[in-house]
């Protein structure tokens, strides 16, 4: 199954893309802005608004220290224990758009 991109949440919820990068402690930001990333499942209800919801049509099963690695070259590292939809680190930053395709990589070891 291809798994895309649906949007993203809160103010974002209009843009077709978004740059996510770091911050000089390493903390992602989204357009300059800081904000924790999470993914949601499409018609899950609202995310904080500290937080970039990437939406998608079916949150896969996501271990802590795995990786997701969007099409457009971002990716994301999963860094606490909190569930399928614990908040994100950058490991690879750039674009993100709406319609790209992603795929969990589980961490080794």
């Amino acid at each position: 199954m291809k798994r895309r991109v649906l949007g993203f949440s809160g103010r974002f919820r209009d843009r077709p893309l978004v740059y996510i990068h770091n911050d000089e402690e390493g903390e992602p930001l989204v357009d300059g802005s800081s904000l924790g990333i999470v993914l949601a499942g499409a018609g899950e209800g609202e995310i904080k608004e500290d937080l970039l919801g990437i939406i998608v049509p079916e949150v896969p099963e996501i271990g802590p220290g795995d990786f997701l690695r969007f099409s457009d070259g971002v990716i994301l590292k999963q860094r606490h224990e909190t569930g399928t939809k614990g908040s994100f680190c950058v490991v690879s930053k750039g674009f993100l758009s709406v319609s790209s395709l992603f795929c969990p990589w589980t961490a080794l070891g």
